[in-house]
């Protein structure tokens, strides 16, 4: 079950819906995977199925079900949480007829969803808090990790960070395993860096494993996904679903000048250990064959998704284009960002490391012991 609810939720485009929008989308896939039994039914007895749906056509076979089917309510109000984005989800379809012994649709059977919404006749999941597109940085000051330079960050889809997990998940799951992977860089770093090198090695780090999160609207990826002519009438039919002022927020990466500071700040770490070398122009490949760059210097694409849709008896065909910017004036609090170099003995913290009696020693924070 769980596999199904996850191949259901998992689309490219859903975990970048609002929070509110989120939870109903999975509340309608889970009192549709998750059907509750009707009270004492008795699955080799078909004289305890619920034949309530029979109401709802003339055909003269009684359709009986052992379980309550979901409610309408959990169908429609994608529309309202998702203010136009629902009607972009394909197979939404709340009046649908579904045969649920062959699992499609089928015009002479009664409707998928239960429209009076009585609860002794239907079955609506709970609805639960999940992280939504952006979320908080929690700020711990026990294991800092990116205290003090992470806000406000995008959510990843958690299956991209482990396959087993479903895409959508409670609110800090996705913030911990982000955690987990910065703290894993962090470790294999020696303890005496210098501080300027470590908070722009810092920076270079948690700026690109926690994205910024930025809110593009479907008019802005319409109007750069397609082309005129089509264009305006696309546009007006979107209009018309509540779809064309929604927004949708997306990942965007740290700009290339963080790259760049630190590479200058960290080049004597980098000449002491080549691994931590960097090319700033590195890209990556996406399951939809972008090609995105970690550290941007300009706009770019993010997500295209090609769509049709009809206007009367035609059929239109559109693309979204969703680009973000990328962002250089970065989150620094220095109240919450704690770090200091850790010296070996003989070796120790100067006061002033530009002094003409201090002896730096190499890429490190520390400075040899007075004699």
């Amino acid at each position: 079950m769980i596999t199904l609810v996850n191949s259901r939720l998992n689309t490219t485009i859903l975990p970048n819906f609002r929070m509110e929008c989120q939870t109903r989308i999975v509340r309608l896939v889970c009192s549709n995977v998750y059907l509750k039994c009707v009270d004492g039914v008795n699955l080799t007895d078909y004289s305890t199925y619920n034949y309530d749906i029979s109401r709802e056509t003339t055909a003269t076979k009684l359709y009986g079900l052992p379980f309550l089917r979901p409610c309408g309510s959990a169908c429609t109000e994608i529309s309202q949480y998702c203010t136009g984005l629902g009607r972009l989800i394909p197979q939404l379809n709340c009046s649908e007829k579904y045969d649920y012994s062959q699992g499609f649709s089928k015009a002479s059977w009664p409707k998928r969803y239960e429209i009076s919404n009585n609860q002794s006749r239907c079955y609506a999941a709970n609805l639960v808090t999940l992280s939504g597109p952006k979320e908080k940085y929690f700020v711990n000051y026990t294991n800092p990790v990116c205290s003090g330079l992470i806000d406000d960050f995008y959510i990843p889809p958690a299956d991209r960070l482990n396959p087993k997990f479903s895409p959508l998940q409670l609110s800090g799951a996705v913030q911990t395993l982000l955690n987990q992977r910065v703290d894993e860089q962090l470790k294999k770093l020696p303890l005496w860096v210098d501080s300027e090198c470590m908070l722009a090695l810092r920076k270079q780090i948690c700026y690109s494993v926690f994205l910024s999160p930025q809110d593009v609207t479907i008019f802005d990826a319409v109007s750069a996904g397609t082309p005129e002519p089509t264009l305006t009438s696309v546009k007006g039919i979107l209009n018309n679903l509540g779809a064309l002022t929604s927004t949708v927020t997306l990942p965007s990466y740290p700009h290339q000048n963080i790259c760049v500071q630190y590479l200058s700040k960290c080049s004597k770490l980098i000449e002491a250990i080549p691994s931590l070398d960097t090319d700033c122009n590195t890209t990556i490949a996406t399951k939809d064959s972008l090609t995105i760059r970690s550290f941007p210097a300009a706009t770019q694409t993010i997500y295209y998704q090609t769509f049709r849709i009809r206007a009367g008896t035609a059929i239109l065909n559109g693309a979204f284009n969703f680009k973000t910017r990328p962002y250089s004036n970065v989150y620094y609090n220095k109240s919450e960002y704690t770090y200091q170099p850790m010296c070996p003995r003989g070796f120790s913290l100067p006061d002033e490391k530009d002094a003409v009696e201090v002896q730096m020693v190499g890429a490190s924070g520390c400075a040899v012991d007075c004699l």
